[in-house]
């Protein structure tokens, strides 16, 4: 399981997602860092460049990181999944 977000900068809301995320031993692949944010059709082509570097069966966990918390690690997510 995979799981990603896409962040261009770190901000108060990103810092407390990454902690909640680490909390739970869940590690994100981040993906604009450094990138400029013009709107989210950036946000879109990115994830969608992402996915097809992965295997076609993958399955893939995408959250918002700066209005976003992890509630649960991976097990149970891929549980409820």
């Amino acid at each position: 399981m995979k799981f990603v977000t896409v962040s261009t900068h770190e901000s108060v809301g990103f810092n407390i997602f990454r902690a909640s995320a680490k909390y739970h031993n869940i590690e994100f692949d981040i993906i604009g860092v450094g990138e400029k944010y013009v709107n989210h059709t950036y946000k879109s082509k990115w994830l969608v460049n992402y996915l097809a570097s992965l295997n076609a069966n993958e399955i893939v966990f995408f959250s918002d990181s700066h209005d976003a918390i992890i509630l649960s690690d991976e097990v149970e997510i891929e549980k409820k999944f």
